[in-house]
């Protein structure tokens, strides 16, 4: 489950917010921008934008340690250790990986209402160059797993403390960092005055070419800018198909394998029984492996599967206890693994990176 929809699921309707939303117009009734651009500062009004100046954080606040912790039984319990020890790398890198923490605090932040497809992680670090289907570099967001219907504003809000907290780890002062940020909020602010003058197709083909990006005049008047753009249109050319078959594959025996890198890649040979092997990878490359859950099963035939994910030679019982078992592994801190609350100072196992402090009454 996205962080997203978990806390939309448990958002608290804070007075001046949610309840004090105006009455939605019917789909399409609004079609002259004129008279979109008119309920847009009705919302406004109500909204304000002075009331998303501070944060106020609920004395019963779910301490972000905790939702982690819940997050993780929905995961694999192997791979939990591995990514508690990248978030503790740094404080930018916790903040990557505490999407459901901040979206729980942004639950209870007044939103004018608005519902767009929110990425759901817009952080600095899930932007970045790829190519387009024409061969033109774009710049765009390239992590799309937490996407979720939900307020736009949280987007921006992530967007932005992740710029302050990056700008901290790399050094930068304080008037170099609110520069940033507000750079980052306006050119949001102008983009979507842009769009809303646009026809729907036009938006449709919108995109952020690199290319043209240089050849701005803002761009040319940073000598900097311009540069950082080529050196970063030069390293993403590098990083196509090719690239990634030689970094993740090699020959053996004369056959192009994935290389195994537990526990992050794991053959099916090695997760399967030994004498269920072959069987297992024959039953995964015809498609009769039921796959993980949330995902649709694939019919065979016309017969109907036990749901939850079941291995060869497993039965769907034996499935389900095995994945009782994941969770009761998470109760017992293994020892020498990352454990986050154990890391954190204990000033700050309560607290979130770009969060404020809590107020208490």
């Amino acid at each position: 489950m996205s962080a997203v929809k978990t806390s939309l699921a448990v958002a608290r309707s804070p007075a001046g917010s949610r309840d004090s939303q105006p009455d939605w117009p019917a789909a399409g009734s609004l079609a002259a921008p004129a008279e979109r651009a008119s309920f847009g500062k009705a919302a406004r009004g109500l909204v304000p934008r002075e009331c998303h100046a501070e944060l106020e954080l609920a004395f019963d606040r779910p301490d972000p340690v905790d939702l982690l912790e819940m997050q993780a039984r929905t995961r694999l319990p192997e791979l939990v250790p591995v990514r508690y020890g990248r978030m503790l790398v740094s404080p930018f890198a916790y903040f990557r990986g505490t999407a459901l923490p901040m979206a729980s605090d942004l639950a209870a932040t007044p939103v004018t209402g608005f519902t767009v497809q929110a990425c759901g992680d817009a952080h600095l670090g899930n932007f970045g160059v790829f190519a387009a289907p024409d061969g033109r570099q774009d710049f765009d967001i390239n992590d799309f797993d937490e996407t979720m219907p939900g307020p736009w504003e949280w987007d921006v809000k992530r967007l932005a403390a992740s710029i302050e907290i990056a700008g901290r780890e790399n050094g930068f002062g304080a008037k170099q960092r609110r520069k940033v940020v507000l750079t980052a909020a306006s050119s949001y602010r102008e983009a979507m005055l842009a769009f809303a003058r646009m026809t729907p197709l036009d938006i449709r083909y919108a995109r952020l070419d690199l290319t043209e990006i240089r050849a701005e005049p803002k761009s040319a008047a940073n000598g900097k800018l311009p540069k950082a753009v080529g050196q970063g249109m030069i390293s993403a050319r590098t990083k196509d198909s090719l690239q990634a078959l030689a970094k993740l594959t090699a020959v053996v025996d004369g056959r192009r394998q994935i290389i195994a890198d537990p526990p992050l890649i794991v053959p099916v040979g090695d997760l399967a029984a030994a004498e269920d092997a072959a069987d297992a990878g024959g039953r995964v490359r015809a498609g009769h492996l039921r796959p993980a859950r949330g995902l649709p099963a694939r019919p065979s035939r016309g017969k109907r599967r036990p749901a939850g994910r079941v291995r060869a030679g497993q039965s769907g019982q034996e499935g389900r206890g095995r994945r009782r078992r994941r969770h009761a592994m998470l109760d017992r801190a293994d020892a020498g693994q990352p454990r986050l609350r154990s890391a954190l100072p204990s000033s700050e196992g309560s607290g979130a990176v770009g969060t404020q402090r809590v107020r208490r009454p």
